[in-house]
C-alpha cells in the first residue's frame, strides 16, 4: 500500500511515501536552531558597531583629568539644564561658573560625535607613563555611561576632542 501526499488516500504503488510529516518536522527543526541565531544578532551589535544613542534633553557631565608629571587632578561637572559649571582642584577648592547655551550645545554635539552612551571603555595606554587619565560621565534621560581613556590609548579620537573642549572651558574660567 502507498501513502499519497494528500490524506487519506492510497494506491497500490509502494516507492511513493509520505513524506509530508517528516519535511514539515524538518523545516520546523531549522527554524527552531535559525530563529535564536537571528535574535541574538538582532540583539548584539557587532563588535565593530555600536548602536548611536543620541543625548537629547539635559544631562549632566563629570569630568575628571588627573596624573601627568606633574600630577594633576581637575574635576569639572556640567549641567546642561542650569548651564552650571563646578570645578574642583587638587587641593579640594571649589569654583562656579557658567557656561552659555552654545556652549552646553557644542558639548552635547561632542559627546554624541563620540557616541558617549555607547562607548565601551576603558581605553588605557598599557606602555605609557606620566600620562593624563580622563574619566567621564554622563547621566541623561537616554541612560548614564562612565568611560575612562588615556593619553596616546586607541580611545576615538572624537572623545578627545570631549577633554579638548573642557580643558578650554577650565583654562578660560578657572586655571589662570
Amino acid at each position: 500500500m502507498q501513502w499519497s501526499w494528500r490524506k487519506g488516500s492510497s494506491s497500490g504503488d509502494s516507492s511513493k511515501h509520505n513524506l509530508g510529516g517528516h519535511a514539515r518536522s524538518a523545516r520546523i527543526a531549522r527554524w527552531l536552531l535559525i530563529l535564536p541565531l537571528l535574535m541574538l544578532m538582532a540583539v548584539c551589535p557587532s563588535q565593530g558597531h555600536t548602536q548611536t544613542r543620541p543625548i537629547r534633553g539635559p544631562f549632566t557631565f563629570m569630568y575628571v583629568k588627573s596624573g601627568g608629571f606633574a600630577g594633576i587632578y581637575e574635576e569639572l561637572l556640567v549641567d546642561s539644564l542650569t548651564q552650571q559649571l563646578r570645578f574642583r582642584d587638587r587641593e579640594g577648592r571649589t569654583q562656579s561658573g557658567r557656561v552659555t547655551r552654545a556652549e552646553v550645545g557644542a558639548l552635547r554635539d561632542a559627546l554624541n560625535d563620540a557616541n558617549f552612551l555607547s562607548l565601551r571603555g576603558p581605553f588605557e595606554c598599557g606602555s605609557c607613563a606620566d600620562q593624563f587619565e580622563f574619566d567621564g560621565t554622563l547621566r541623561s534621560l537616554q541612560g548614564s555611561n562612565s568611560v575612562h581613556w588615556e593619553d596616546f590609548s586607541d580611545a576615538p579620537p572624537t572623545l578627545f576632542r570631549v577633554n579638548a573642549l573642557l580643558d578650554q572651558w577650565i583654562r578660560d574660567r578657572f586655571v589662570r
